[in-house]
């Protein structure tokens, strides 16, 4: 054999091998990506299933205020509804605390435009407002596919000023 005619044999052999190479690192990538399109599926999923419980939760919560706002005791509550008291109070914190986050989210919001369109002497306003958002004399409002529910509604009871 030439050293042309090795060198040729030798350069489809490798260009083969490369060919084999590159077909399994392609393959490779095509089964990481279905499994990461698989895996993002299933957190898209879990997201929507989380948000769907946080809602009946939430309604859940509202109803056991209801309840307790006809004069039940906590415990008949528990009765009525067939949870136990230690489930009927973290409904109603859960509740309670999605109610804060977001009037927490709504007075940062606020502020942050107020300090967008106001000179800096006028941010004892933006306080003042925060304030008043903390002693709870306020109303915050989720908006759900079914209902919208405010903080008066679950547990929270809004102060005379």
């Amino acid at each position: 054999m030439t050293r042309t005619s090795k060198r040729l044999t030798a350069r489809t052999t490798a260009r083969q091998r490369q060919a084999k190479a590159n077909k399994d690192q392609r393959q490779r990538e095509h089964t990481e990506l279905d499994h990461a399109t698989e895996f993002e599926v299933a957190r898209m999923r879990r997201d929507d299933a989380a948000a769907t419980v946080v809602r009946y939760e939430t309604e859940m919560a509202r109803q056991i205020d209801t309840l307790l706002g006809l004069g039940n005791a906590i415990g008949r509550v528990a009765e009525l509804t067939g949870e136990t008291e230690a489930e009927i109070k973290r409904l109603r914190k859960a509740a309670a605390d999605d109610i804060d986050r977001s009037a927490e989210a709504a007075a940062s919001t606020t502020a942050r435009s107020a300090r967008r369109r106001r000179p800096p002497e006028h941010s004892s306003s933006a306080n003042a407002t925060a304030k008043s958002h903390s002693d709870g004399a306020w109303i915050a409002s989720i908006s759900t596919e079914d209902s919208s529910i405010s903080s008066s509604d679950i547990g929270g009871r809004e102060r005379d000023g």
